[in-house]
């Protein structure tokens, strides 16, 4: 080499197949070179670190240039008069199978812009010009070729011509018999050129032909082939290796008549033989791209195959197929040679799901912005590559590729005049693909610079590639986190329990302690599929639907719930104050026995935008109290919660291989729930003083269960103690052995009636007393002399009101008499509900 000179290699890696590649490359370079007669060894070089790569970048098309030029038909119509400098040497940019009109023309050696006439046959072929950072070295390179050659006459030994036109209809006839549209213009290249070659003749022209026409088609003889004669072919002809493959054998000239001319197989045959031995090349004063026609894109659900139409309703999260072909202008197939990563690196090059709303409200959404999708093209084909979308919302799947032709829009790289140039790109705005006309004008012709995967494809077989319009819906709700519980703790769960129970209590006014009810408590969450996130466009204002809660429900058939109104309450929260945003309650119309019996629609305002895609709620279930009259207790069967769209076409998408999956969840609870009705009661108490000190009086908690009371029947059974409840002294009422009064309900404030709860009160008690049954002690300060009678009374819990006479009363009350006659004015006896719970089931009732 001399001084400055410089050598280099180039590599690509081209992946065969698509899909995610991380392997790490280190890759390491050995070479020797001499200097003044000394061979120097450098071993083990690794790249980037001991030896610099070159940037890939574009970079200027300086073809050296020499008689022959390809030029576009529509910019160059007819053949070029001999003499003329004004030929244009645009080439505009190409798409793969598309037909073509170009001309090779012949310049003056002494004058490189001056048409000149020439007689000799030339082969063209496509080279991939990227091969190297430098321009004539992937000219002269023979492995940057892509194509077959296709051979043209320009004149023969009887007449010079300017010009050799290559159209579709030189294809896989006369010289280029084999060679098809397809197989040349089939493969897409970045940075293309064509390549014109030459065989030489012993005076470094041409080789020069006569061609003589008869009967059976063109004849030729070769004019100036002496020293080929002998000679060995540049490549083997016929397949075996081993064999020589003589020029004599594949350039048979003998004689000058018609009948022993060669046929135009025989001479492309020929001329491949030799090509090689003495050929020179020059490469196009242009340089372009050829490009898909556009990019077909089909999705699929994976779990079986179904198409995902254009116009689409599809699952958060949940991953699709994505095939994606980009097709050539024939018959639509893929096109080999596109193989190009898309990333959100590569502006110009990208798949975009674009934040499109289309009119719908959406200044409550959390996230707007327009994600892009990572794809791998190998040779044309996008196969099997699984993607998902994370969030709900309307986007448009967008496939667009401006960077494939980026020399065909760089023109000012290597268009260096006005007179052999014409200003501007080599291609159009948009992605348009013309149907070409041979012979018309250059700008009808002319392709859009970009690819698209919203196209028309104008060749037949016809085609329309589309823009995908995807609504992203939930792909599931999620109830995992709620509880059912009752008690006022919320501590006793009723999920898997057959036995639960309640008090029945009024949980439907602003001021009632719903507490008190059969709760379900926690977060109803949209969710997408992948990671189980909730989504946070599902807010109002944005991407979310009304749900309604529902229960798989058993319900008697018998219950008058007009008396007993079937109710619920639900109190939504926040993270900020008031931490109860919104507390709404209503009555529940017509219950009924259902697999999915709707309680509760919360509406699409509840999914708070700081909330990101959860309502977190209470929702309370009781039924209603009639002071009036006490009813049977009731006995629900509730096997799961169900949460879903309001309208299930709302939220319904293709995914898990249903073409109407929905988003329903399932909280399994598999309860038994029994509503009682309630009340603290104490038997009428008499005293002997001061023989009965303390003066003791138990509060028990109590359930009714009598007769057909409420339209249902007592069930004993279902009472928390079952067959083995106990009276304390009226038929209808039975004691709850189970009443935890922390969790239940208390006797509350105990105190006579009219008196101020102070120790000047007459008879005073202790207050809030505990225990089940609940003990009082009362102290008279017998001011009022002997026999004394007073009625007590005690604030509980408000299910635990209940007075036969008075339905508006807010207290409980029992009637006491102190007396020191010497004892009771009935048979005193000490082992009874006066003093314990001993005589609980045998005790007579008794009417004052």
């Amino acid at each position: 080499m001399g001084y400055n000179e410089s050598v280099f290699a180039a590599f690509k890696l081209n992946p065969l197949v698509s899909g995610q590649i991380d392997v790490p490359l280190n890759m390491y370079v050995s070479y020797d070179y001499t200097l003044d007669n000394v061979t120097y060894t450098m071993p083990n070089l690794r790249l980037d670190e001991h030896i610099e790569r070159c940037v890939p970048s574009p970079t200027v098309y300086n073809p050296v240039e020499w008689i022959f030029n390809v030029v576009d038909s529509g910019l160059n119509p007819g053949a070029p008069t001999e003499g003329v400098t004004n030929v244009k040497y645009n080439l505009p940019t190409q798409v793969a199978s598309r037909p073509v009109d170009i001309k090779v023309v012949s310049f003056d050696p002494t004058q490189l812009d001056r048409v000149k006439a020439i007689s000799g046959m030339v082969a063209v072929e496509l080279i991939d010009v990227s091969g190297y950072l430098d321009t004539e070295s992937s000219c002269d390179d023979p492995n940057s070729a892509f194509t077959p050659r296709a051979w043209l006459e320009l004149g023969d030994v009887d007449q010079n011509v300017t010009a050799a036109t290559l159209t579709s209809a030189n294809f896989n006839t006369g010289l280029n018999e084999g060679v098809t549209l397809d197989s040349f213009f089939g493969q897409v290249r970045e940075n293309v050129a064509y390549r014109v070659s030459y065989n030489l003749a012993d005076d470094n022209g041409s080789i020069i032909f006569d061609r003589l026409e008869g009967g059976s088609g063109p004849r030729y003889h070769l004019s100036n082939f002496p020293s080929y004669g002998g000679g060995v072919c540049a490549i083997d002809m016929d397949g075996n290796a081993n064999s020589q493959d003589m020029i004599p054998q594949y350039c048979g000239d003998a004689g000058t008549s018609y009948a022993s001319g060669m046929t135009p197989l025989e001479v492309r045959t020929c001329m491949e033989c030799i090509y090689g031995l003495k050929t020179r090349s020059v490469c196009s004063r242009d340089n372009f791209s050829i490009k898909p026609e556009g990019f077909n894109i089909k999705i699929t659900d994976p779990l079986n195959s179904a198409s995902i139409s254009s116009d689409a309703n599809i699952a958060a999260g949940y991953f699709y197929r994505f095939d994606v072909n980009a097709t050539n202008h024939g018959n639509g197939s893929f096109t080999p040679g596109y193989s190009v990563w898309f990333n959100s690196s590569t502006p110009d090059r990208n798949v975009s799901l674009s934040w499109e709303p289309n009119g719908r409200v959406v200044i409550g959404c959390n996230d707007i912005t327009t994600p892009l999708l990572d794809f791998y093209f190998a040779n044309g084909r996008i196969i099997a590559q699984d993607r998902n979308h994370a969030n709900v919302g309307r986007y448009e799947l967008k496939m667009r590729d401006s960077l494939w032709t980026f020399v065909d829009q760089t023109p000012m790289l290597h268009h260096d005049n006005n007179t052999n140039w014409v200003a501007g790109s080599d291609c159009a705005n948009g992605s348009a693909v013309p149907l070409y006309v041979s012979g018309g004008n250059y700008y009808n012709n002319m392709v859009g610079c970009q690819i698209s995967s919203n196209h028309t494809k104008l060749s037949a077989p016809t085609a329309t590639y589309n823009d995908y319009n995807l609504i992203f819906r939930p792909d599931h709700f999620n109830l995992s986190g709620i509880s059912m519980t009752t008690g006022l703790s919320h501590t006793n769960s009723a999920i898997n329990n057959l036995n639960a129970w309640l008090y029945i209590n009024d949980i439907n006014g602003l001021t009632d302690d719903e507490r008190m009810s059969l709760r379900y408590s926690g977060q109803v969450i949209a969710e997408e599929n992948e990671n189980n996130n909730s989504l946070s466009n599902f807010v109002a204002d944005c991407y979310a639907e009304p749900i309604n809660l529902s229960v798989n429900l058993v319900f008697p058939a018998d219950v008058n719930t007009t008396m007993s109104p079937f109710v619920y309450r639900l109190q939504e929260l926040n993270t900020t104050a008031p931490l109860i945003w919104r507390d709404t309650n209503a009555t529940i119309t017509n219950p009924t026995t259902a697999a999915s019996f709707p309680i509760v629609t919360i509406p699409q305002d509840s999914f708070l935008k700081n909330r990101n895609g959860l309502v977190d709620a209470n929702l309370s279930i009781n039924f209603g109290r009639n002071t009036n009259m006490a009813v049977n207790p009731i006995t629900l069967g509730l096997q799961n919660l169900q949460a879903g769209c309001q309208t299930v076409a709302d939220c319904s998408s293709v995914a898990h291989g249903n073409s109407n999956h929905t988003p329903d969840a399932n909280l399994t609870t598999n309860s038994t729930v029994t509503f009682l009705y309630g009340r603290t009661h104490a038997s009428r108490q008499r005293y002997a003083v001061p023989a009965d000190a303390p003066y003791n009086a138990n509060i028990y908690f109590e359930s009714f269960c009598f007769g057909n009371e409420g339209g249902n029947a007592c069930n004993k059974n279902v009472l928390p103690n079952g067959l083995n409840s106990r009276r304390v002294d009226d038929t209808r009422w039975f004691w709850n052995e189970n009443h935890d009064i922390a969790d239940d309900g208390a006797v509350g404030i105990v105190l006579q009636r009219g008196g101020a709860n102070t120790a000047a009160d007459i008879v005073d008690a202790t207050d809030n007393p505990i225990g089940n049954p609940s003990t009082t002690t009362l102290d008279y300060d017998s001011s009022r002399g002997f026999p004394y009678k007073t009625t007590m009374e005690n604030g509980a819990s408000p299910w635990l009101i209940y007075n036969e006479s008075d339905p508006t009363a807010t207290r409980n009350e029992f009637q006491v008499e102190f007396d020191n006659q010497g004892g009771w004015t009935g048979k005193h006896e000490t082992n009874t509900t006066t003093k314990s719970t001993g005589g609980v089931n045998t005790n007579r009732r008794i009417m004052w």
